[in-house]
């Protein structure tokens, strides 16, 4: 993973951009535009693509209501759901002849969009492709096209002149719904035009259009020709190529796919809101991506145990969904699969599966139980973010990696064994974990990150084991119950606001190897008592942010190597004592410096006030004037 002036770039693929310019140029040699990579970027209006892209992931652009100046490179194969969704000003857009597919919502909501051009590689144009592009005038589908999915001109309130090919079999649902001035239609091919599947009549553009032109030429009147046995097939509703179910056009509550489907396209139920259940026959051995997204009705769902791979999102916001029984067949569930499925309770991951995904389970909020096959590796981030009844989890000993925000909000989680195999606790894995008392982390973790256990506010004690070399900033934020933590050997730094608001911390260890200790590292930890140290001569080398950074500022007692001190020798070979070393050290009572002392740094002493004798070597070290400021008590300074 690598950073590039705002990039955030790994394996060729764009993750991410955080900058706020109004023209982005995407670096060369990236592959692919990731999942909202530039989403909602209210200032950016000119994108800048290099013929190295090959794809634009869901939702890369959405809402970047500004952006009027983008030309999508030949090199580019595959555009996602929403990408442009809602890129309100958007003025035209070229479709190189590359992409075969325009997939669900890609343009929807692009009010301003007056002029597209559609390659002739695309195949299929999906569902709500460019749903209310209110200013788009004329539309001329080349005959690469077979498929024109539901709602996907709907509300193109202006659209004036449609082309439709002899390619097209099938037009969705309400395709043309409110295109009430369409003035003239194009078709080439009456046998053709006969045998197109209509859903309902504002599929069919025919139904607004004043003028009708066969092959340029103004008619009045059809002749069907012979050998048309069909004009349209209301009663079937499925679109089947080769195999793989490429469009659903009805409207049954229960719907029963039917034999001889390999495979369910990407998209193909996404937003069919009155399917309530669905029958997949057996044979079928895919689930497209996004396949079933969106059927906020759909409760249940049949899979056959020919089923091996499920595509990303593919039942992403079935919020209904109840019952779904993933056959032991399946190898692959891929990203988002049941994201949002808040009626989801339950869930048994096969064994042939290796890797729980990015946001696999993520806001499933009613979920209360997992059971995960032992040879599962990876855990996802945002996994199981926000499955706030989940109460417990096994992770299997084969899991090596956990994702950053794995179980964020997971609130009703009480108890994790984190397996030994793994070797980096991510970014807010456990944040918010309101309910988690007990932790076991295993000897081999490096590190811990930013806002890991943050909010655990049940959380009263933690072990972190010798082989951690960085805990992050917030790790521990807020674990208001914590009352013993021993920093690890290995820590160098301790960051901002790692221990902040732990207010029932009592006891602290902190090793010979820290260095610094950044701001708010111990703000309002009130009820901190001892301090551990095991070298006087390591923590007059710590910077430390300020004086409250300071945690020896807020004990009672100091424990150098198991003995409470209040006399506290220097020991020679020191040569400054930093500022703020001994902040607001009320237990101290005597120091002695050495010779070697040449330096002591601002508020070194500040407010001692307990501090009666301070023994300094002749000649005197450098002492800054605010060093001993406070110390009201102190008598003796130099020997």
């Amino acid at each position: 993973m690598e950073y590039d002036n705002h990039f955030l770039i790994k394996n060729g693929v764009l993750t991410m951009y955080s900058g706020n310019d109004t023209d982005v140029v995407i670096p060369d040699g990236v592959t692919a535009i990731g999942d909202g990579a530039f989403s909602e970027l209210p200032r950016l209006s000119k994108i800048t693509i290099p013929n190295s892209v090959t794809s634009i992931g869901d939702r890369a652009f959405f809402c970047c209501g500004s952006l009027t100046d983008i030309t999508i490179p030949d090199s580019v194969i595959y555009i996602g759901v929403s990408a442009f969704d809602e890129c309100i000003n958007l003025p035209s857009i070229t479709i190189p002849d590359s992409v075969t597919s325009i997939e669900a919502s890609t343009f929807d909501f692009c009010e301003s969009l007056t002029s597209v051009t559609i390659g002739n590689g695309v195949t299929s144009i999906g569902k709500r492709a460019f749903f209310r592009c209110e200013k788009l005038a004329a539309v001329n589908i080349p005959n690469s096209v077979t498929s024109i999915g539901a709602f996907a001109f709907a509300e193109c309130i202006n659209m004036k002149s449609v082309t439709i090919p002899a390619s097209v079999t099938c037009i969705g649902k309400e395709a043309f719904f409110k295109c009430k001035r369409l003035a003239d239609l194009y078709i080439t091919d009456v046998d053709a035009w006969s045998r197109i599947r209509f859903e309902d009549e504002y599929s069919n553009p025919m139904c607004y259009a004043r003028r009708t032109f066969l092959n340029e030429t103004e008619i009045s009147q059809i002749t069907i020709p012979d050998g048309v046995t069909d004009i349209g097939n209301p009663s079937n509703h499925f679109i089947i190529e080769n195999g793989v179910l490429r469009m659903y056009s009805g409207n049954d509550a229960d719907v029963v796919i039917p034999d001889g489907v390999m495979s369910i396209g990407d998209h193909t139920f996404s937003k069919c809101g009155g399917v309530m259940s669905i029958r997949v026959p057996d044979g079928a051995t895919s689930i497209g991506e996004g396949a079933f997204s969106d059927c906020r009705n759909l409760k249940r769902i049949l899979l056959p145990e020919s089923v091996t791979s499920i595509g990303d999102d593919a039942f992403r916001g079935c919020r209904r969904l109840t019952e779904l029984s993933l056959p032991d067949s399946v190898e692959r569930i891929g990203k988002r699969v049941f994201f949002g499925c808040e009626s989801l309770a339950k869930a048994v991951i096969p064994e042939g599966v290796t890797r729980i995904e990015d946001e696999l389970f993520s806001g499933c909020e009613n979920l209360i139980a997992i059971t995960l096959p032992a040879g599962i590796t990876n855990i996802g981030s945002k996994a199981f973010y926000d499955c706030k009844r989940l109460g417990a989890i096994t992770l299997p000993a084969s899991v090596t990696s956990i994702g950053d925000g794995a179980f964020c909000g997971c609130r009703k989680l009480t108890g994790v064994t984190i397996p030994p195999g793994v070797k980096r606790i991510g970014n807010e894995t456990f944040a918010w974990c309101e309910n988690l008392t007990d932790i076991k982390i295993p000897n081999g973790v490096t590190q811990i990150g930013d806002w890991a256990f943050s909010g655990c506010i049940r959380l009263t004690d933690v072990t972190i084991p010798d082989s951690v070399a960085r805990i992050g900033k917030r790790a521990f934020y807020h674990c208001s119950r914590l009352s013993v933590v021993s920093v690890p050997a290995r820590v160098a730094r301790i960051e901002e606001e790692t221990f902040s608001h732990c207010s029932g911390l009592k006891s602290v260890t902190i090793p010979k190897s820290v260095t610094s200790i950044g701001s708010l590292a111990f703000y309002n930890c009130d009820c901190l008592t001892n301090l551990y140290i095991s070298d006087v001569a390591a923590w007059c080398r710590i910077k430390f942010k300020d004086g409250s950074t300071n945690p020896a500022s807020m004990v009672r007692h100091l424990f150098l190597r198991g003995e409470d001190i209040t006399e506290l020798t220097i020991p020679e070979g020191v040569s400054k004592i930093e500022a703020w070393a001994f902040y607001q050290c009320s237990f101290l009572t005597g120091v002695t410096i050495p010779k070697s002392v040449t330096q002591i740094g601002k508020w070194a002493f500040y407010n001692c006030r307990n501090l009666k004798s301070v023994v300094l070597p002749d000649p005197a070290p450098h002492i800054n004037e605010t060093a001993f400021v406070g110390c009201m008590l102190l008598r003796n300074r130099i020997k």
